[in-house]
């Protein structure tokens, strides 16, 4: 089994992900900062799409951060 973060960081993280669409559509329904909210629907829906393509080629023994750091390093 590849590593992972521990599942409490994911549970934790689409947490989140879920309260912050959530306040954002209740805010789309009361007309309050749309152009905001629309921004930020975009933004938790592309940070996730994203982190996923940039994992595909992570090697087995390092888990997500460890390879964010690495490519951080390489540049």
């Amino acid at each position: 089994m590849p590593n992972t973060l521990p599942a409490w960081f994911w549970i934790a993280y689409y947490l989140f992900l879920a309260i912050t669409i959530g306040v954002v559509i209740y805010n789309l329904s009361n007309r309050k900062s749309i152009r905001l909210s629309l921004l930020v629907i975009w933004i938790a829906i592309t940070v996730p799409i994203v982190g996923l393509l940039n994992s595909i080629g992570r090697s087995e023994e390092l888990n997500e951060f460890q390879h964010l750091v690495s490519e951080l390093q390489q540049g």
